[in-house]
């Protein structure tokens, strides 16, 4: 890279200062010339854009042509990972006027099977899960935009349990980040919750286990659009079908169920009908069956105890 970029002594790159000595020396290798910019210490040697434009300026002016800028993270020897500080509006600017998500898409979607690379694609979407946790809404858009969140739900229908965990606790992280809500307007406009929804159907134990946890997760940040987009996908038909496989989906209904007591974006009343419609589907599915008294009172219990606590929350306000 260096061979490309570095014609004579009038190319320069800028490199953050301080720095580990391997981006000096090569520089000096290559023959270019080395721009500093300075971090600033008092910030946790943070990242001024003023600084680099007064650097940037500065080599223009003695016949530089500045070809590339180098960017350490987590910084080396400082520490600092950008991800840290992704809402500071300076490396919000650095990163999303950079080719970072174009790169973190592409390294998610990798199918070459060696254990280097999946560790690649696991660390690739813990720094999406950082990203979206620290940022928010403006990298979640970025992530759309890219297509990184639906990525991550196809790595997390792989056969690798690593890359299936790392996956979706990406993504539970997502929506429950500022921004989420633009991820669950795009899965009603795409159908992606009855594709998770059929993952239930699927053959994998683990995609299977991933699939309800993200559903109840849904269930938890949705909107009465997503619930009832959920409910109509047959959503408790297939979780009352898991229960009755038995271990390890016992108490899938109730989790849901649970989800949909914590949800604040749909009112008690409107939760309440969809509750009782719940209970019905579910007398109906699991009828006959050996599980059906347990499993209805299990979700009776549930519906009560989401009662009682809508209730005490209504008393609190007023």
């Amino acid at each position: 890279m260096m061979q490309l970029l570095l014609r004579d002594e009038k190319d320069g790159i800028l490199c953050p200062i301080p720095q580990y000595p391997l981006y000096s020396a090569s520089i000096a290798l290559h023959g270019g010339t080395l721009v500093p910019y300075y971090l600033d210490e008092k910030t946790g040697w943070g990242l001024e854009i003023s600084e680099l434009k007064k650097q940037l300026e500065d080599a223009r002016s003695k016949g530089i042509d500045v070809r590339a800028l180098v960017v350490i993270n987590p910084g080396n020897p400082t520490g600092l990972p950008l991800a840290e500080r992704a809402k500071d509006s300076t490396v919000q600017d650095l990163l999303l006027g950079s080719n970072l998500f174009g790169r973190l898409s592409l390294l998610l979607q990798c199918r070459e099977v060696e254990s280097n690379q999946n560790q690649v694609r696991s660390q690739t979407a813990f720094l999406v899960m950082k990203l979206a946790c620290t940022g928010g809404e403006p990298y979640v858009h970025r992530f759309l935009e890219l297509n990184i969140v639906h990525d991550l739900i196809g790595m997390m229908q792989c056969n690798i349990d690593e890359l299936q965990d790392s996956a979706y606790y990406a993504l539970h992280q997502i929506i429950f980040a500022k921004g989420g809500s633009l991820v669950l307007q795009r899965f009603l406009q795409l159908g992606t919750i009855e594709k998770l929804v059929n993952l239930l159907d699927c053959k994998s134990l683990k995609t299977k286990d991933l699939a309800m946890q993200l559903l109840v997760d849904i269930a938890v940040v949705g909107t009465k659009p997503c619930i009832e987009r959920m409910l109509a996908s047959h959503v408790v038909e297939k979780l009352v079908a898991l229960e009755k496989a038995g271990e390890p989906f016992g108490g899938a209904v109730s989790r849901y169920i649970q989800g949909l007591n914590m949800c604040k974006n749909v009112q008690s009343a409107e939760r309440a009908v969809m509750k009782q419609h719940i209970l019905r589907k579910v007398r109906s599915a699991v009828r006959g069956h050996k599980l059906e008294a347990s499993l209805v009172a299990s979700v009776e219990y549930c519906i009560a105890e989401g009662s009682q606590g809508a209730s005490s929350s209504g008393r609190k306000k007023k």
